[in-house]
């Protein structure tokens, strides 16, 4: 009897230790997932911040481009007012007392290698003519 009681005290260790055993597996188990969740959510949240710095660069990016260009059209505009300003237009009546008077300037000598009468190529007769059309200037004198 002594025996068979030591027996079943034994089984009943062992089986203890085998529960206690197959308890510490599923906690770990259980911290190895939950660890992983975190370390998942983490890179998550570095992928979402590296994206948002990458949107915000490109959005500045865009915005110093968009104001490149406006400070470019800002300075084409005062560049014109002030050639329009010199030529006498826009002084308070809006230029409608400028006339345009056609202004005849000789066409610049030509070198004899370039000379339509020396070649006889259609093509250079056809600049030349270009070239004596787009001579002619036009500017504008302001009647008082």
């Amino acid at each position: 009897e002594k025996i068979q009681k030591e027996g079943e005290k034994k089984d009943s260790n062992v089986h203890k230790e085998r529960e206690a055993e197959r308890s510490r597996k599923e906690i770990n188990r259980i911290e190895r997932n939950r660890i992983e969740r975190e370390r998942e959510e983490r890179r998550r949240k570095e992928e979402e911040r590296r994206r948002e710095e990458k949107e915000m660069r490109r959005k500045e990016e865009e915005e110093q481009i968009i104001q490149l260009y406006d400070d470019a059209e800002r300075v084409r505009r005062k560049a014109f007012r002030r050639h329009r300003d010199k030529r006498g237009e826009g002084m308070g009546d809006g230029g409608t007392k400028a006339t345009l008077t056609p202004i005849s300037i000789p066409p610049p000598p030509q070198h004899p290698k370039t000379d339509p009468s020396l070649d006889a190529s259609p093509v250079s007769s056809t600049c030349v003519s270009s070239t004596r059309v787009s001579s002619t200037r036009v500017s504008s004198t302001r009647v008082s």
